[in-house]
């Protein structure tokens, strides 16, 4: 008998997401019945790939959703995947190779918010920002065959992280409101080989293209990672300095971070900012040995347009200045800059007055150097300098009577002569 007959039959209904909202979970066969207002403040979690078809998903009003990709792929053709045109969506990847991809634009913003923490989103163009605000971080990888980000109209974006790839990698078009530089969380600058980025691709004026800053509207082509900017690199940073000053101001063109005004540092007379200091003493300094200390005036000039002053500006410090000799020095030290200046100046003897006692001396032959009665010399201060024939300060000459010809040293042999000191 048939009717009494009992039997059992397997039943497998898949869902493609589960909706986790305040407590409570449901399960979708369908993406698209996710994301519907009534579930919004929820979070959907992939649990098999889904294929949109030419069909893409809408975000509107004031819904917020959060999607975790969950290692899974979300594929669509056409018109993309996803059109954010108010409300929120965040997305990301609690797996591992999660992915958004289509043969389109990806993800389009026209209003509203978007934020990408983490997974993949591939197109065409992978996602463009026409109106709204985008925040992309963490490890999120947005990639396009043509362009991987684009920005233009009223879009706006802050970028925390992320590696950005395609033709374009990064494109701030002409029609948007903000520069590739606006696009940088403070603090955050592009990067290329672990290398920060200061410059991009662009029109350097109405028919030229090439290479230029990121504070306009310009291309990063290629691959590009953002991440927290260390500010190193050759280039990288940059001085603004005020001639005639000894301050400067250090401005990072990756990341646009400026340091606080700060002397200028120099080294051998130049500072990393261009400026130039020169220390000189006069050009026609003669000095001669007085018994005093000499203390000859220098002049400091920076920019070789401003002379700074003494004990405002630099302190000035003298060394072995009293005796005669090459071993005398300045030394320029900065106090409205860092540096220090050495000059080193010569001091010539002093010549003394020498005079004799007598116009006359009487000698006996020895057959040595004539031993005579030095004349009396006085130095500077009225000081008496200790001479004999044979010691100090004096040179002594002599020539026979009548002759004008001297030679160095004193007489031996016996005769009249004529006796120079000096």
């Amino acid at each position: 008998n048939m009717a009494d007959a009992a039997g059992t039959v397997n039943v497998n209904i898949s869902a493609v997401a589960k909706v986790e909202k305040y407590g409570s979970t449901t399960y979708v066969g369908a993406l698209a019945d996710a994301f519907t207002e009534g579930n919004s403040g929820a979070t959907v979690t992939l649990l098999s790939e889904v294929d949109l078809g030419s069909n893409y998903i809408g975000i509107r009003g004031s819904s917020t959703f959060t999607l975790d990709l969950n290692g899974q792929t979300v594929k669509a053709a056409d018109y993309g995947a996803f059109n954010i045109l108010g409300g929120s969506l965040t997305i990301q990847d609690s797996g591992t190779g999660g992915k958004i991809e289509s043969s389109n634009i990806t993800i389009k913003v026209n209003s509203g918010t978007l934020s990408i923490k983490s997974g993949t989103v591939s197109g065409y163009w992978g996602v463009e920002i026409s109106g709204g605000t985008v925040a992309i971080s963490g490890d999120a990888v947005i990639s396009g065959g043509d362009t991987g980000l684009r920005v233009t109209d009223a879009g706006k974006a802050t970028l925390f992280g992320g590696t950005f790839s395609g033709t374009a990698a990064i494109m701030a078009n002409n029609y948007g409101s903000v520069t590739l530089k606006n696009l940088l969380a403070e603090g955050y600058a592009y990067h290329r080989n672990n290398l920060p980025v200061t410059k991009a691709e662009g029109w350097v004026d109405s028919n030229t293209w090439g290479e230029v800053s990121l504070d306009t509207k310009a291309t990063l082509t290629g691959t590009v990672t953002v991440k927290k900017c260390n500010h190193t690199g050759e280039g990288v940073c940059e001085y603004t300095h005020a001639t005639s000053t000894t301050t400067h101001q250090q401005t990072c063109l990756a990341c646009g971070k400026k340091w606080d005004e700060e002397n200028c540092s120099y080294t051998n007379g130049e500072c990393a900012c261009g400026s130039t200091l020169a220390v000189t003493l006069p050009d026609n300094l003669d000095l001669t040995y007085t018994g005093t200390a000499q203390t000859p005036e220098v002049t400091v000039m920076v920019d070789g347009t401003a002379a700074l002053a003494v004990n405002t500006d630099y302190s000035v410090a003298y060394d072995n200045n009293i005796n005669a000799g090459n071993t005398a020095k300045v030394t320029v030290t900065g106090t409205a800059f860092t540096g220090t200046f050495t000059l080193p100046f010569t001091i010539k003897p002093a010549t003394p007055t020498i005079a004799w006692e007598s116009t006359t001396q009487e000698l006996a032959y020895t057959g040595n150097e004539a031993m005579i009665t030095a004349p009396k010399a006085t130095g500077v201060n009225g000081t008496q300098l200790d001479i004999t024939h044979d010691t100090g300060p004096c040179q002594f000459s002599y020539a026979t009577q009548g002759s004008s010809e001297f030679t160095n040293g004193l007489p031996i042999n016996a005769g009249t002569y004529t006796i120079k000191a000096r």
